[in-house]
């Protein structure tokens, strides 16, 4: 199994990718919206998704993958406003 993990936090973005691998998970990387555009292709499983990350947000790479695939994914977010989290999902 594939996983993308789109993650602008170094330390984050290794330790999922390293927790993952000792499942036996293969684990791509990407640290902001263009690398995981530029990443993600068929053979992706899951995503894992941070919702800021830099250049091009992470709704905004949601919206680009819904386009091509309805795989699972995993959206991450420190932001705890139930308000902006309920605003962001119901535009897609």
């Amino acid at each position: 199994m594939k996983i993308l993990t789109v993650e602008d936090d170094n330390m984050i973005r290794e330790g999922i990718s390293e927790y993952l691998s000792e499942f036996g998970y293969t684990v791509i990387q990407a640290k902001d919206g263009r690398e995981a555009l530029s990443k993600f292709n068929s053979d992706i499983n899951l995503v894992i998704l941070d919702i800021q990350i830099p250049f091009i947000n992470g709704l905004e790479v949601l919206k680009e993958i819904r386009k091509k695939s309805n795989l699972p994914i995993l959206i991450l977010t420190a932001f705890s406003d139930e308000e902006y989290k309920i605003d962001a999902f119901t535009n897609l």
